[in-house]
């Protein structure tokens, strides 16, 4: 069996890391573009918080506010590890999955409406969870609950219609 080396796990951390310090920047800077674009949105019933925007601005503060948790706490990881040794390079994994997340919102944003919402998003899932290092059947299986999940709070619970594409 082989142990990894300490400096290993320091580096490949400290990228992940950095990966998700500018995922946190990103979400928090999205979560308040969410919060000011819906700000000319008026409820359609006088007096009440009933609108359009009411569902941006729950998506708006989530976004912000997991997006500062996660620059806060990838900053705590980063300044406990400022003096640590790094002389191994953090794998490309690594890299590749911390900045994956962005690539992927936008690419369900941009196909969603050609393949379908349901099939971007379960292929997003899947291919998220493999880069993490989720094993093939658990991915598959993952990705396509949550697709599930997701199309019954949508279509059932809100009543808001999915855009659909060639695939659905």
């Amino acid at each position: 069996m082989s142990e990894k080396s300490p400096e290993r796990d320091i580096n490949a951390e400290s990228g992940s890391t950095l990966s998700e310090l500018l995922a946190g920047a990103v979400s928090a800077a999205a979560g308040a573009g969410m919060w000011i674009g819906t700000a000319s949105l008026t409820p359609t019933i006088p007096g009440t918080l009933i609108g359009p925007a009411l569902l941006p601005r729950i998506c708006a503060v989530g976004f912000f506010v997991l997006g500062l948790l996660l620059l806060a706490n990838s900053t705590r990881h980063l300044l406990a590890h400022a003096n640590a040794s790094r002389s191994a390079t953090a794998s490309l994994r690594t890299e590749i999955a911390g900045f994956s997340v962005p690539v992927l919102l936008v690419a369900v944003w941009l196909l969603a409406p050609t393949i379908g919402f349901l099939a971007t998003t379960a292929l997003a899932g899947f291919t998220l969870m493999r880069l993490r290092g989720g094993p093939w059947i658990g991915s598959a299986v993952c990705a396509l609950l949550i697709v599930v999940a997701v199309h019954f709070l949508f279509t059932d619970v809100m009543r808001i219609q999915m855009p659909q594409g060639m695939i659905y």
